[in-house]
């Protein structure tokens, strides 16, 4: 808000303020100078006084001395004027009756150097009769002093009381103003502190506490239009709340459902593949029992009895991986960690391995460079391992495919890369996913069910270890596989 030619209170005060300390000051100065004036012409007077006097007292040693007094008047007159006194101004202290008395004091000095009595008598009740007039003199100037100066101090007071009864009504006016401004201000912070922000103050008059109140409605005009909005806000959040509250019920009640319709999938997953094995378990063994008697007889039939058999190995591996991804998310398969030795694993694990590679036209190449033994669980390392070495061979046409193994601390870490069709980065983030391949191209071509990585997953996981698979597409494929283990000294076995 401008105040821009408003006067404020503080300078009404310090304008009221000088100009009665200006008007004080002249009543003062006129009074003190009047006061001085009434003083220096009494002092004269006073001096005037004291020189008539001691005339006076002159004449009347010498009268009463006998001795001539005619030179008296003039001494006297002489006093006076060396006072400042005027001719006319010097009557006022008697000094034509002083004349008269000194006639008549001369004739009864002469009637008492006679010797006449009544003459003495006379002189003397003159002399008292002189005496008395100039005391009665002295009295007079004396009560003029004294009505000068009370006049003076009357004066004074009244200056005094006029100037200290207008500071008090100033002052009071002042702290009236200033209290009735504090305390309009305090009921409005009051207010404000409370949350009433549509009860403006009262904002009265032009000094600064009317400034303070026109900004302190300002701001809680302000406040309350914010507060209107904060309340708005508030209840849409609530709403929102409410609606997210219902919505997360519905989500926890799907999420339910979805758990209750995963763990009946598991266990009908688990039981229809213990179903289908036992009747292809029984196929398998009659059709390998048939085959060894045709063998026999050098049957044509022969052939098609491996063809029988390898349909039936493989559906007994899909069978098995739909198994154990069932028990896998069942939370069922337990690990049975035992002792193996490295060397004879990878060896026998080179030899499942090779026939593969050779179907495909792909060279197999083992680089292992650890060995002892350790503790692990051996037929869930295999599985792992078998998994990825039987991908990268039925990926990997005419190509190359290698198996690194090493130690890094108390882990094993193995490698399986080829130079395969490879991948592209989308099929990277879901090559873990059950029943998910590279797309349906690959299927066609390569077959399978795409259960063999999101197997191998989750077993790393179960065995507490890491694994990382990187890939481009035309150059191949890499996964790193990290297991913690535990290795044990090897066993030293006594010759006989």
């Amino acid at each position: 808000m401008r105040v821009t030619h408003r006067i404020g209170l503080s300078l009404l005060v310090g304008t009221f303020t000088l100009g009665l300390s200006l008007v004080l000051a002249v009543e003062s100065a006129w009074t003190v100078r009047e006061g001085a004036a009434r003083m220096e012409l009494t002092l004269q007077q006073l001096s005037a006084i004291q020189a008539v006097e001691g005339a006076a007292a002159a004449q009347r040693r010498a009268i009463l001395e006998g001795r001539p007094v005619d030179d008296l008047l003039d001494r006297r007159m002489a006093d006076l004027a060396e006072v400042g006194l005027q001719e006319e101004e010097a009557d006022g202290f008697g000094l034509a009756e002083d004349e008269g008395k000194l006639h008549a004091l001369r004739g009864l000095n002469d009637r008492v150097a006679r010797g006449s009595r009544e003459a003495l008598a006379t002189r003397a009740r003159l002399l008292d009769a002189w005496h008395a007039d100039e005391r009665e003199e002295v009295r007079v100037v004396v009560r003029a002093l004294e009505a000068d100066l009370t006049q003076l101090v009357g004066s004074t007071a009244v200056v005094v009381l006029v100037g200290a009864g207008g500071l008090f009504f100033l002052t009071s006016t002042l702290l009236i103003s200033v209290r009735r401004g504090f305390d309009r201000l305090a009921l409005a912070a009051e207010r404000l502190g409370s949350g009433e922000f549509d009860a403006p103050v009262r904002v009265g008059g032009w000094d600064e506490f009317a400034v303070l109140g026109a900004g302190l409605n300002t701001a809680m005009a302000d406040l309350g239009a914010a507060r209107a909005d904060i309340d708005r806000l508030d209840h849409a959040l609530t709403r929102r709340n409410e609606d997210l509250t219902v919505a997360l019920e519905d989500a926890r009640t799907a999420q339910q459902v979805a758990e209750a319709a995963s763990r009946a999938k598991d266990a009908f997953l688990a039981n229809m593949s213990h179903e289908l094995r036992t009747p292809l378990n029984a196929i398998l063994g009659y059709t390998e029992l048939i085959q060894e008697e045709l063998l026999d007889l050098e049957h044509p039939a022969v052939r098609d009895c491996e063809r029988v058999l390898d349909s039936g190995n493989l559906l007994l591996r899909l069978i098995s991986d739909v198994l154990d991804v069932s028990k896998l998310a069942a939370g069922k398969v337990e690990l049975a960690p035992t002792r193996i030795a490295l060397r004879p694993f990878f060896d026998e694990l080179h030899s499942t391995l090779e026939p593969l590679a050779r179907r495909t036209g792909s060279v197999l190449r083992f680089d292992v460079e650890v060995d002892g033994d350790v503790e692990i669980d051996g037929l869930r390392l295999r599985q792992i391992l078998l998994n990825l070495g039987s991908n990268a061979c039925k990926f990997t046409r005419d190509g190359l495919v290698v198996v690194d193994a090493w130690r890094v601390g108390d882990d094993l870490v193995v490698s399986v890369r080829d130079t395969g069709i490879g991948m592209r980065p989308e099929q990277i983030e879901v090559i873990f996913e059950p029943f998910v391949q590279g797309d349906a191209s690959t299927t066609r071509e390569f077959g399978g069910t795409g259960l063999g990585l999101a197997i191998v997953h989750r077993l790393v996981d179960l065995m507490d270890g890491e694994i990382h698979a990187t890939s481009e597409e035309g150059r191949g494929t890499r996964f790193d596989v990290r297991l913690r283990t535990r290795w044990l000294a090897r066993e030293v076995r006594a010759s006989a």
